[in-house]
Formats: C-alpha cells, structure tokens, sequence
C-alpha cells in the first residue's frame, strides 16, 4: 500500500518535505527516473489518488490538489491530443475527479480545461484512449 511506502519514507524524511519536492518535480516535468516507461511523479500521484483509503486527504492540502491540477491544465494545453504523455495526465486527472469534485469557482483552470477537451475531441486524429478518458470525464462529472 502506498500508506505504508510513505511511512517508511516518513522516518527518512517528513512526508510533507516529500510532497513539495514532487509538486516541484511535477510543475516541471522532471521525472528523477532515468530508466522508465512511465513518468515516476505522475505514477506516484495516480497511486496516491487510487489508493481506497484517504491517503491524498492526508498527505495533501487543498492548495496542493489545486495546484497539481493546474499543472495538469497546463500540461494538457501544451500537448497534443496524439502524444502518449496526454493519457497519463488525463488519467490522473480523472482518478482525481474520483475523490474531488471541482467546480468553476475554485478551480482557476476549469474553462481552460473544458475548452482543452473540446479541441482534443474535435482533432480527429486524437488517441483512442484519451478520447475515451475526456468522454467519461465528460459524463461522469457533468464538464460540458
């Protein structure tokens, strides 16, 4: 469980230490794993906010998940709908709609995300997968 990945890490470092390095990391999309097939920081989070327990209430303050889905935002307005990164963010963003709901007036980017899920569902070269992640954001959590 990640819970008890971030204990054993707490005794080496604080967990919140933790955290602000892997927002920093994440803002700019440094992955500190050389030899990889997916970004490091962008699984970590997906298993923070998989986790069936509160592990992302606990580690991580609103401002935190504000900020990573800002981050998110940007990440997604900056990439094209084709490139295999695109899916892990919108993954990510959809595991964090699972447990945060978010709403026009606390999230700075919700119109730039909406209108970022428009242009990639309209280009018709768009990765099946990633069409398939903005459809079910779209009607799981009502974004259109």
């Amino acid at each position: 469980s990640i819970m008890l990945t971030l204990k054993a890490i707490d005794e080496q470092i604080s967990c919140r230490h933790l955290i602000e390095r892997l927002i920093l990391l994440f803002n700019r999309n440094i992955d500190p794993i050389e030899h990889k097939t997916t970004n490091s920081v962008i699984k970590f989070f997906a298993d923070l906010f998989d986790d069936q327990n509160t592990t992302s209430d606990i580690l991580l303050f609103d401002s935190d998940q504000c900020l990573i889905i800002e981050i998110i935002s940007r990440e997604l307005t900056d990439r094209l709908c084709t490139d295999e990164a695109t899916t892990e963010y919108l993954s990510l963003l959809e595991l964090i709609l699972r447990k945060h709901t978010i709403i026009r007036e606390t999230c700075t980017r919700y119109d730039e995300l909406q209108t970022c899920f428009r242009s990639y569902l309209s280009t018709e070269n768009c990765l099946s997968e990633n069409r398939f992640i903005i459809n079910e954001i779209i009607r799981q959590y009502d974004w259109l």
